[in-house]
């Protein structure tokens, strides 16, 4: 824990960093799986009173502790509704710059794109997006800070490093991905009116060589400031800046903090942090919005070790004998408890036996698991749902529910931040606008699906749906192929309606030469309406 009486540094975290902190620690460990969780310990996993005794690390609740597994629901409802929006890739406008999106005819000499190598090592742009969006699902809030590669030396001392010279030396915009656990301030002023970042404080850590073999972990603080652009433009103070403070250790075990590095994020005056949200409160602040499911699978954590210890206990026999006298019990010992054990006995009066344990506990237990379970995934499913009055009507939810689902919300607000982090990568550039962006928004449908497209098929009959919204969505639900076309099913459409009884003779005449059957088309007409009486 730190110190409630340190001087404060470069590392002090903000007391609303701290009480983020504490509604974000379970989803994070969620997500971090089984061993996140029982590194957490009793935090999540009480022990009782009965399991204290025991050598360390071999207790009673160690042992439970270290057989618990996780049911990953709290992951796997993440995971899903990411990858609902990620189910098509994010689509770049043309008007995207080319450098940033790629050339669509490419040659052998061209250099892959930006966006192909996003963060400068090896995630496209998909991909990158795709895990800041998972991870803003599951804390609240994830942030990309787009940073460049070092610039050259200016070639006279103290000028500005030029976007052409920038561009030959190789200088490149990059994006990094920043949890919401990591940013320990983020300052914000009133600008005009508006809510502006002013300064932010990321943790950071690395590991550096230490020794021939050795590596060793290093904390790091970078502090992020806005450029003042009511300056000059040249003048000090203008571009938005960063500097880079590490830990260091005195011989004296005392800690401190020193700068080790600083720049300009040129020609940037905006700190190019990019938030994205899922449970916004307000500029820089956001809770889990899955925090009521975690807490369930939190539960169903707990409550699986009880079941698990039950049923342990449950099949385990415990052994008794009564009226046995020494020599009885001497030769139990020695044949041991093992299948084909034969134990004897010369009391009259002695009898062996076992304890029978009550199963109705690990039935009730289990269907108490049951009731959870299904609590959670219809949690997991409230992100999809349209948030309107009546969740039973098709048609109001059909008309809903592409502006009132939470995670159509979700996908609105992360395509306008990719869109803003194309707009700094630009800056970079120097080209005038990053271009705009496409995110799926089309995520299937939840519920009883067969029940749901019957009553589509009759808001279609009663003329409230067209048919191209009908076939829309079917095709969601995935009630058509995927080789379905529409224009190939109108000719199908057609050719079936020509070849029906009282059909057009001519047309049908027209569409048997074309598949050059010939013959009379009305003695063919004629066979049909016979068949058909």
């Amino acid at each position: 824990m730190p110190d409630p009486f340190a001087e404060p540094n470069v590392n002090t975290p903000t007391a609303e960093y701290e009480a983020l902190e504490k509604r974000r620690a379970l989803p994070r460990a969620l997500m971090g799986g089984t061993l996140a969780m029982r590194e957490q310990a009793t935090t999540y996993l009480p022990q009782w009173e009965g399991e204290k005794g025991g050598a360390p690390g071999k207790s009673g609740y160690q042992r439970r502790l270290h057989t618990a597994t996780l049911e990953p629901f709290y992951q796997e409802a993440v995971k899903d509704l990411a990858g609902r929006v990620f189910s098509k890739p994010v689509t770049l406008s043309e008007d995207v710059p080319e450098a940033i999106r790629g050339s669509e005819v490419k040659t052998p000499a061209d250099s892959e794109s930006l966006w192909e190598n996003i963060d400068n090592a090896g995630r496209d742009g998909h991909v990158f997006c795709r895990d800041v969006f998972e991870g803003a699902i599951a804390e609240g809030m994830e942030c990309i800070l787009v940073d460049h590669t070092p610039a050259p030396e200016p070639a006279t001392p103290g000028a500005p490093v030029l976007v052409a010279d920038a561009k030959a030396a190789g200088v490149r915009p990059y994006w990094v991905q920043v949890h919401a656990g990591a940013i320990i301030e983020s300052l914000v002023a009133l600008d005009g009116g508006t809510p502006v970042l002013q300064r932010a404080r990321i943790r950071e850590e690395a590991f550096v060589t230490d020794g021939q073999w050795a590596q060793k972990r290093v904390d790091r603080v970078r502090v992020l400031h806005r450029g003042n652009w009511r300056l000059a433009k040249e003048a000090a103070g203008y571009h938005a800046r960063w500097e880079l403070h590490e830990k260091i250790v005195g011989d004296n075990g005392k800690e401190d903090w020193v700068r080790i590095d600083a720049g300009e994020f040129r020609p940037l005056t905006e700190i190019p942090l990019v938030p994205i949200y899922t449970g916004r409160a307000a500029p820089w602040v956001a809770y889990p919005p899955l925090e009521d499911l975690a807490w369930n699978n939190c539960r169903h954590w707990q409550k699986q070790s009880h079941l698990d210890l039950n049923l342990f206990i449950t099949a385990v026999n415990i052994f008794t004998g009564t009226g046995i006298d020494d020599e009885g019990v001497n030769r139990v010992e020695e044949a041991g408890i093992a299948p084909g054990a034969f134990w004897s006995t010369s009391q009259p009066d002695a009898e062996f036996g076992n304890i029978q344990w009550n199963a109705d506990i690990s039935k009730a237990l289990q269907d108490d698991l049951d009731r959870l379970e299904e609590s959670m995934k219809r949690q997991a499913r409230e992100p999809l749902m349209p948030r309107t009055g009546d969740r039973t009507a098709t048609a109001e939810a059909i008309s809903e529910a592409r502006t009132h689902s939470l995670l159509e919300s979700w996908a609105i607000v992360l395509e306008d931040a990719i869109e803003l982090a194309l707009g700094y990568t630009a800056q970079y550039l120097g080209e005038d606008s990053g271009g705009s962006c496409s995110v799926n928004r089309r995520f299937g449908f939840v519920g009883n699906v067969p029940e749901m497209l019957k009553e589509v098929r009759e808001l279609n009959k009663q003329g409230e749906l067209s048919g191209e919204t009908t076939r829309e969505i079917f095709a969601g639900a995935g009630a058509l192929p995927d080789t379905f076309d529409e224009k190939v099913e109108r000719q199908r459409l057609d050719e079936d309606a020509a070849l029906m009884p009282g059909a057009d003779d001519d047309l049908r005449q027209r569409i048997e030469a074309l598949e050059g059957r010939g013959g009379g088309a009305v003695e063919g007409a004629g066979e049909l309406e016979s068949g058909a009486e």
